[in-house]
């Protein structure tokens, strides 16, 4: 993607989601695709079991 503008971030997650939604028109903040990614992610695999627990998997905002 040449015509991509790379911008400087604070965290690199949020910042690729921010920097790639803002080229494809969605013009959302670094902050607001933290948070976002905070809260939809979440996993539940009861088939993964560790100590005989389900695999639950989640990243807090």
């Amino acid at each position: 993607m040449p015509d991509f503008p790379h911008t400087q971030s604070a965290h690199c997650e949020s910042g690729v989601a921010a920097n790639l939604l803002t080229h494809h028109g969605l013009k959302i903040s670094e902050a607001m695709a933290f948070g976002l990614g905070g809260g939809l992610f979440f996993g539940y695999l009861p088939f993964i079991r560790i100590n005989g627990l389900p695999l639950v998997t989640y990243r807090a905002a």
